[in-house]
């Protein structure tokens, strides 16, 4: 019998950074929501599990919802419930992915930048 695979939650305290990216979308009728999955991580973390640690955050979106890419802005505020405010870089807020051409060099420019201020 293999052994069981520990848990992305377990595996936290060996990171230094931790990058979180969620789609936004429609909670039971709350627009702009982190994927479930997503939130029950962060919602999961004590401080304990983030000190010392670098966060980046990033969602997609479309700019025709109300709370365009408001995935981040919740993860942000559960963080910053949990005491955790030195995020490691501004947040990456993506409008309609594919659509737009621009998009594929600004997440480029977004990952420099998040590796320049991790080194």
């Amino acid at each position: 019998m293999a052994a069981a695979e520990p848990s992305l939650k377990s595996r936290i305290p060996s990171f230094d950074v931790l990058i979180f990216a969620s789609p936004s979308w429609d909670d039971q009728g709350n627009d702009g929501q982190p994927l479930p999955e997503i939130r029950e991580l962060i919602e999961s973390l004590d401080a304990r599990d983030l000190q010392g640690k670098k966060i980046a955050l990033a969602g997609l979106g479309d700019s025709a919802y109300e709370h365009f890419c408001g995935a981040v802005d919740v993860m942000e505020e559960i963080f910053r419930q949990k005491g955790y405010t030195q995020f490691a870089i501004e947040h990456l807020k993506i409008d309609r992915y594919y659509a737009n051409a621009d998009n594929e060099q600004k997440v480029k420019n977004w990952a420099t930048s998040l590796g320049k201020s991790l080194s």
